[in-house]
């Protein structure tokens, strides 16, 4: 399994999705011009991953206030995620779809073949469809909101960012 490398085109993709509990259909390529937050997630029900989501959620005003567009997907089927939603994750206000056959994991090199799962990886893609920044992590840690965020940020920026660089410092 190889990432999907930085600096190139990120393969569109059509997945089914559900967005505040309502089946619709997610395409990539419809949010060109816009940044994308893509987040691949092992497995719904678990006990990392609605850390995860919940805490985007929480966030949705400043990916908004970025222009960013989060969206996040699994290998569970769209039931399940409808099942989970109406359970104690709640509705999503963002596209939550799903990746049955490890197709779309596929593509982007974040399927485990051995489990059957995606592993816990985020792609930061641009307005013109170009992966910027992937984050990685093991299954069982989370991955940050706040650096999430503050990548975003950084690279919209169009300059160079030093170490711990936030919003409103200077860039280089």
């Amino acid at each position: 399994m190889a990432l999907l490398p930085i600096g190139v085109k990120a393969p569109d993709f059509t997945a089914r999705a559900l967005v505040d509990g309502v089946e619709t259909e997610f395409r990539l390529s419809d949010h060109r011009g816009k940044w994308v937050i893509l987040f691949f997630y092992p497995k719904d029900f678990s006990a990392v991953c609605p850390t995860e989501l919940r805490a985007f959620r929480a966030n949705r005003d400043r990916l908004e206030e970025l222009g960013a567009v989060f969206v996040a997907g699994s290998t569970d089927d769209i039931e399940k995620h409808r099942e989970w939603q109406r359970g104690d994750l709640g509705n999503l206000p963002y596209p939550h779809f799903t990746d049955r056959d490890g197709t779309i994991s596929k593509l982007f090199g974040v399927f485990m073949e051995d489990a059957g799962v995606s592993t816990r990886e985020t792609y930061l893609i641009d307005p013109e469809g170009v992966v910027r920044a992937i984050m990685v992590t093991e299954p069982k840690v989370a991955r940050s909101v706040e650096e999430t965020l503050r990548l975003l940020a950084a690279y919209q920026t169009g300059e160079s960012c030093p170490v711990d660089w936030h919003p409103g410092d200077p860039t280089l």
